[in-house]
């Protein structure tokens, strides 16, 4: 399972990658009273970057909840 995983994630990466390549043009970003001309590429890596950063924030998380779980219950029951 965790190496269709790690399979996965190549493949997302490398795909946002070849998109971000082939998408250098400059475009103006606007919101509210501010305006930023930036590249596609970052505009797309920015969301991809903070997502890929949560997910791996989550993941690290519910590990050691489960293996602090475990652990209690080895101990003789949960404490709440």
């Amino acid at each position: 399972m965790n190496r269709l995983r790690y399979i996965m994630v190549v493949a997302l990466t490398t795909a946002v990658l070849v998109f971000a390549i082939q998408n250098l043009d400059t475009v103006a970003v606007s919101a509210l009273f501010w305006e930023v001309r930036t590249s596609v590429s970052l505009i797309v890596l920015g969301p991809f970057l903070v997502g890929l950063l949560a997910g791996v924030a989550l993941t690290v998380l519910t590990q050691r909840r489960t293996a602090s779980n475990a652990e209690r219950a080895e101990l003789g029951g949960d404490i709440a």
